[in-house]
């Protein structure tokens, strides 16, 4: 038999185990992932703030968006796991001895591991920002009805703190009619009545409208002056609705990302690219972390593997944090979260090929010599 054939073959055996374990993992974090999104989805349902018919919409957003954070984790707990059996059950004592080492290991892993990397890519890069649009138009929608739906029609209403009284007439189509406000601003010491035949709701990315067209207002300062105004258009911003600005890099594509040089722009561009990154760093690290002894226990690397996925994702949030405060540039970025790990790889990969205790043995004749020299 070639030596092609028989890479060929442990070729299959070896993916073939990885992506069935993958697999399984994947479906059970889909699995928990979307029962947490199912319960948040029915609590704002419960809360009135979502139609139910919206869930079913709302859940396959959510899970498009997590599965860019569980393809790599999945990969890699794939790879460990069915390592770790080969491990445990001799079998790669016999690849290795089949001339199936570490480097036609690593080979067989990338054949599976760039799939799973350009899949990554193409979620965290385009689909997510094009689904975070559609999820975004979504809410917006699902508010402004329930912003409709809930305001009183035909008797006052008192904000909290009682700076503010409204009165709607009556709902239309597009809106409200005969629409009053009272409003005493105590830092001015101004009393506001305001008065407009027509309203409407604007749903807008940073905050929430309330539209007042062809009214009238009338301020009467505690000196006695009296300003009075007549308008088109008048928009007041509803309490309690501003959303946060900085958010609104999630809708940004990846290209608008990468033209610009705002250093929240450019974090969320580091993050989207170190999902991909992450998942063939984390498949690289896999084949080393699982390179153990004979009968050392069936998932005895697993530990040290979960802590380094775990220092490995701290360590690109807390970078892209750094991008965003203006602290390093994307490119230092990139070289610092991934390429730390990167280097980790190739001391294992060095240990694993013998290295370490070959310096470790030269260490030894060394200082042997010298003692046979000093006698």
């Amino acid at each position: 038999m070639s030596s092609r054939i028989c890479f060929v073959i442990l070729s299959r055996y070896f993916l073939r185990e990885s992506l069935q374990i993958g697999a399984a993992v994947l479906a059970v974090l889909i699995l928990v992932i979307g029962a947490n999104l199912l319960a948040r989805a029915l609590s704002l349902v419960a809360e009135g703030e979502l139609p139910g018919a919206l869930v079913p919409t709302l859940l396959f957003f959510n899970s498009v968006r997590v599965l860019t954070y569980l393809v790599p984790v999945s990969l890699f707990l794939g790879l460990m796991f069915a390592l770790g059996r080969l491990a445990r059950d001799s079998e790669l004592a016999m690849f290795r001895a089949s001339g199936f080492g570490i480097g036609q290991q690593t080979k067989a892993v990338m054949l599976l591991a760039a799939p799973v990397t350009l899949l990554t890519a193409v979620l965290s890069l385009w689909l997510v920002p094009l689904i975070e649009h559609q999820r975004d138009d979504l809410f917006e929608r699902a508010q402004q009805a329930y912003l409709t739906d809930h305001i009183p029609v035909g008797r006052f209403i008192e904000s909290n703190d009682g700076q503010l009284v409204a009165f709607v007439g009556k709902a239309t189509e597009d809106g409200f009619a005969r629409i009053f406000l009272f409003e005493h601003d105590p830092q001015r010491d101004v009393i506001t009545v305001e008065g407009a035949p027509n309203a409407r709701l604007m749903v807008e990315e940073q905050a929430d409208y309330a539209t007042l067209e062809h009214g009238r207002r009338v301020e009467v300062a505690a000196d006695g002056r009296v300003t009075r105004l007549e308008y088109d258009r008048h928009q007041i911003l509803l309490p309690g609705q501003q959303r946060d600005v900085n958010g609104q890099q999630q809708l940004k594509s990846s290209l608008a990302l990468w033209r610009s040089d705002q250093p929240r722009d450019q974090s969320e561009l580091f993050e989207r690219l170190s999902f991909a990154f992450a998942a063939l760093v984390l498949a690289l690290l896999a084949v080393v972390l699982a390179q153990a002894p004979p009968r050392s226990g069936r998932y005895g690397r697993l530990f040290w593997g979960i802590l380094i996925y775990a220092l490995y994702f701290n360590l690109i949030t807390l970078t892209a944090s750094w991008i965003g405060d203006g602290l390093l540039t994307l490119t230092l970025g990139l070289l610092l979260a991934h390429g730390l790990f990167i280097g980790l790889w190739l001391l294992l990969l060095f240990n694993v090929l013998g290295g370490f205790p070959r310096v470790k043995r030269s260490w030894q004749r060394r200082a042997l010599r010298k003692a046979y020299a000093v006698d």
